[in-house]
């Protein structure tokens, strides 16, 4: 299956449109990113983003609630959304000849979704009830608790789905403010992959998307910028399971920095695999850990570099931390060898490909750097990584994983 592309277009309300064809795929993708997660929520509005999300599955009037999903499943689809920190994305996956299709329902949702106060209300207690059930998952709770500690202002410390109090303090005013501020043309990606022609879907998408209101003066977003971490920060979360876990948290910068790649082959040397460190230290030679992760989310603003271990009973999370630390230690006084580096990016690799392998995937990625910049980014990353040396792991793992700068949350029955 050939490829090419990506094509863009850039409407005159600010829409960016990329195509990519997939010659002789039997289904297209289509899928709508908006610069609309938990980061652009007003203060003390948690899990505002989530619950718009929600709402827009409540439909138009045209496409009342329920109808999207019908028709979906109707034409042997399927589609969802889902809402990050910093996005608010929607996709659709049909048969090719229905390409058009999602393009008109998420037009429609663009401009014309209605939020009745009756809606709205269902809405809200079932995005307490999520909240709810993420009180009773001590794995959630871990990864919360460390974003807590590591962050003094940012809006990265608050979990996406919201807060209980601020999400029964939200307000009807609170959403349609929200959706009138961020579902906009200019806030928008949106990615078509499969068998199309890009012509075709220009046409289809200018026609669609060409009312709404004339781009707004840009405004560069206040980013807020946190103190660095200068002492090690820990909570400890007790009684609420039996399980033994240690998430160590440490601060790293955006998407779209040069030392990016670097993390991320970091990552898949710390944890991808039997043969990665974490694991041989903690698993194989010591026996604490039963799993061990190393995990970082790419994102808009600086985020986390997060290193875990789940723990066997009876073991110290004090003692599995210090380990961690030792290892990080050696790793930055002895670097890493060729070996292990070429490895780290084979499967950094791989990850990629298989990334890209769906309709759905590349549409994902596209979008994702296109709202961050460019989608060229993407390519550029991927460039950066085959060009990331031992010298630059040993590095980043100096910079970034400083003991002094970590945040700790143990898990503990």
């Amino acid at each position: 299956m050939s490829s090419a592309g990506p094509r863009k277009t850039v409407l005159p309300n600010g829409l960016v449109l990329l195509t990519v064809t997939r010659e002789n795929s039997p289904i297209v993708a289509s899928l709508l990113m908006y610069r609309a997660g938990s980061l652009y929520e007003p203060a003390g509005k948690t899990g505002l983003a989530h619950l718009t999300e929600h709402m827009m599955f409540r439909g138009t009037q045209a496409r009342p609630q329920g109808w999207i999903d019908r028709l979906t499943g109707q034409l042997g689809g399927t589609n969802n959304a889902m809402t990050t920190c910093d996005h608010a994305l929607y996709y659709f996956v049909l048969p090719s000849e229905h390409w058009a299709t999602p393009l008109q329902i998420e037009a429609d949702r663009m401009f014309h979704c209605e939020f009745s106060p009756e809606a709205f209300e269902t809405e809200r207690r079932v995005a307490v009830e999520e909240r709810m059930m993420l009180d009773d998952d001590p794995e959630t709770l871990v990864y919360e608790a460390v974003d807590t500690l590591a962050f003094d202002r940012h809006p990265y410390q608050y979990p996406v789905v919201g807060l209980t109090s601020d999400i029964k303090g939200l307000t009807q005013d609170d959403l349609q403010g929200f959706y009138a501020d961020r579902y906009r043309p200019e806030e928008a990606v949106l990615a078509v992959v499969g068998s199309l022609e890009h012509d075709r879907v220009r046409a289809e998408v200018e026609m669609l998307f060409s009312e709404g209101c004339a781009v707004r003066e840009e405004v560069a977003r206040a980013v807020v910028e946190d103190p660095a971490v200068t002492e090690p920060r820990r909570s400890v979360l007790s009684g609420l399971s039996p399980s033994r876990q240690v998430v160590l948290a440490f601060r790293t910068p955006a998407a779209v920095h040069e030392d990016t790649p670097a993390l991320e082959l970091l990552a898949a040397l710390l944890s991808s695999g039997r043969s990665s460190l974490m694991y041989t230290r903690l698993v194989d030679d010591l026996g604490m850990a039963t799993e061990v992760s190393a995990s970082r989310i790419p994102q808009t603003d600086p985020g986390l570099l997060y290193l875990s271990a789940s723990l066997h009973s009876g073991v110290s999370p004090e003692e599995c931390e210090d380990e961690i630390l030792k290892l990080v230690s050696g790793l930055v006084e002895s670097g890493v060898s060729e070996n292990g580096l070429s490895r780290a990016r084979n499967l950094t690799r791989v990850d990629l490909m298989l990334g890209r392998e769906t309709c759905l995937g590349q549409a994902g990625a596209v979008a994702f750097w296109e709202c961050l910049g460019d989608w060229r980014l993407g390519e550029e990353h991927e460039t950066r990584l085959e060009h990331v040396t031992a010298a630059d792991i040993r590095r980043v793992a100096s910079t970034y994983l400083d003991p002094a700068g970590r945040s700790s949350a143990w898990l503990v029955p």
